[in-house]
C-alpha cells in the first residue's frame, strides 16, 4: 500500500514537472510577408478638348511661322522692277516719248518714238506687239511701266491723228524706183497704199573717209495702212534707192533699202 502510494506521488511530481516545462518553452513561427498585388488601374485617356487644343495650337504655330516666314523672305527678295537697270531704262524711255508727243504740233516732223531696237510708242498702242516684247523682259508686271504704257497710249490717241507724212518732201516720182521700194515691204498684199514718194531727183554721193564713192542714194517713202494691224493708225516706210560704186566712176544695178518705220495718221475717212 505503501509502495502504491509512494509510486503515485513520483507519477503525479513526473507529470507536474512535465507541463511545468512545456509552459516555459515557446516556439516561435516566423511570419513570412504575404505578396502584395497591384490592382488594375483603369486605362488612362486623353481628354479630346485638350487635345484638340494642343493639336490646334500647334498647327496655329507652325502656321505662324510659316507666314511669318514667307513674309520675310517676301521682304528680303529685291524688287525687280526698282532694281533691274533694263527696267529703269524702259520706264524712262516711256516718260520721255509721252513728254515729247504730248508737246508735239502739226508740221513739227518725226517725233521721238524710242530706240533704234524697241519702238515703245507701238508697243503703247498694239498689245499684241507689247506682249510680244515682254516675252523677254517680264517687265509688265511693274506698275510703273504698266501706267507708263498707260499714259503714252493715251497720249498716241490725242496726237498721232494729226501726225501726217510730209508728202511735199517727197514728190518725186519715179514708177520703176517706187516699185523697187514697194517690194521691200513685208506682206505687201495686205498693206493698203496711200502715197509714194522720192525726196530728190537726182542721186546723193556717199564716200568714205577718204573720199572714193562708196554708194549713191536718194530718199524715198511709203505711206500705207496695214490691215493686221491691233491698233488704228497708219505707218510710213522709210526706203530709200541705192546703187553701189562699182569702180570706174560706175555704178551697179538699184535696189531698196528699208532703213525705218513711224505710225502716224491715216487719210481722212481711212
Amino acid at each position: 500500500m505503501k509502495k502504491s502510494l509512494i509510486l503515485t506521488t513520483v507519477f503525479l511530481l513526473i507529470l507536474a514537472l512535465g507541463n511545468t516545462a512545456s509552459a516555459q518553452i515557446t516556439i516561435t513561427i516566423p511570419k513570412i510577408p504575404k505578396i502584395k498585388k497591384n490592382k488594375p488601374q483603369p486605362p488612362q485617356t486623353e481628354s479630346p478638348t485638350t487635345t484638340d487644343n494642343n493639336r490646334t495650337d500647334n498647327n496655329r504655330t507652325n502656321d505662324n511661322q510659316s507666314e511669318s516666314n514667307r513674309t520675310s523672305q517676301a521682304e528680303e527678295k529685291p524688287d525687280k522692277c526698282e532694281t533691274d537697270p533694263i527696267a529703269g531704262l524702259v520706264k524712262n524711255e516711256i516718260t520721255k516719248m509721252s513728254e515729247d508727243i504730248d508737246g508735239y504740233t502739226p508740221g513739227r516732223g518725226r517725233f521721238y518714238s524710242g530706240t533704234p531696237t524697241y519702238n515703245y510708242l507701238l508697243f503703247a498702242v498694239s498689245p499684241s506687239a507689247k506682249q510680244e516684247w515682254d516675252k523677254n523682259f517680264k517687265l509688265l508686271n511693274c506698275p510703273k511701266i504698266a501706267a507708263g504704257f498707260e499714259k503714252l497710249s493715251a497720249s498716241a490717241t490725242k496726237k498721232l491723228p494729226l501726225r501726217m507724212p510730209d508728202k511735199a518732201n517727197y514728190s518725186v516720182h519715179n514708177l520703176a524706183e517706187e516699185k523697187l521700194m514697194k517690194s521691200k515691204i513685208n506682206d505687201l498684199a495686205n498693206h493698203k497704199i496711200f502715197y509714194s514718194g522720192i525726196t530728190e531727183a537726182n542721186w546723193l554721193i556717199d564716200k568714205n573717209s577718204i573720199g572714193i564713192p562708196t554708194a549713191r542714194y536718194k530718199h524715198g517713202m511709203v505711206w500705207v495702212r496695214y490691215a493686221k494691224d491691233d491698233h488704228p493708225y497708219c505707218r510710213v516706210y522709210f526706203i530709200n534707192i541705192v546703187q553701189d560704186y562699182a569702180g570706174g566712176g560706175t555704178y551697179g544695178a538699184s535696189y531698196g533699202n528699208f532703213v525705218d518705220e513711224s505710225l502716224v495718221g491715216c487719210p481722212a475717212g481711212k
